[in-house]
Order: structure tokens, then C-alpha cells, then sequence
């Protein structure tokens, strides 16, 4: 749920990214996430808390950290990022 609620406050906060919808969808079906509205309130519970982070700190560094995470070719879960 954490890296999920990571993609979800980069998507909110970074403008040259969206979420894929699909890719976020298969990896929460694969977790057995959102078996509950409890699981969704805390992914926007995490997400609230990061993208208060990323706005208290320079948002061009951390977009950029998303793409190397979450873009295409990310390091933690690729594909879950992609460009507007």
C-alpha cells in the first residue's frame, strides 16, 4: 500500500505525470488491496502524508525521484508512473 499511496501523491503533485490506472490496478488486485474502503482511506491517508512532504520540499526533485521509482524503466515498481 505504501509504494501504491507513492505513486497516487506523485501523480497529484507532478504535472508531467499521471498514474496508470491499469498497472496500479493489477499490483492492488495482486496485494489483495481493496478488499475494504478501509484500505483506500489509508492509501489516501499515506498519500496526503507524502504529498505534503514532496510540497515542503523541491517538487522537481522529487517528480524526478518518482520517474526513477515508478516510470517505465523505475526501480521499485516500474510502469506505474508515465508521462501526460
Amino acid at each position: 500500500m505504501e509504494k501504491i499511496a507513492d505513486v497516487v501523491a506523485f501523480a497529484r503533485v507532478c504535472p508531467a505525470l499521471e498514474m496508470d490506472t491499469v498497472s496500479v490496478t493489477t499490483i492492488a488486485i495482486g496485494q489483495k488491496i481493496g478488499k475494504s474502503n478501509r484500505d483506500y482511506d489509508l492509501i489516501d491517508a499515506m498519500a496526503n502524508a507524502r504529498e505534503g512532504a514532496i510540497r515542503r520540499g523541491n517538487a522537481e526533485i522529487a517528480c524526478e525521484t518518482g520517474r526513477r521509482q515508478y516510470g517505465p524503466g523505475g526501480s521499485a515498481l516500474p510502469g506505474l508512473l508515465r508521462e501526460r
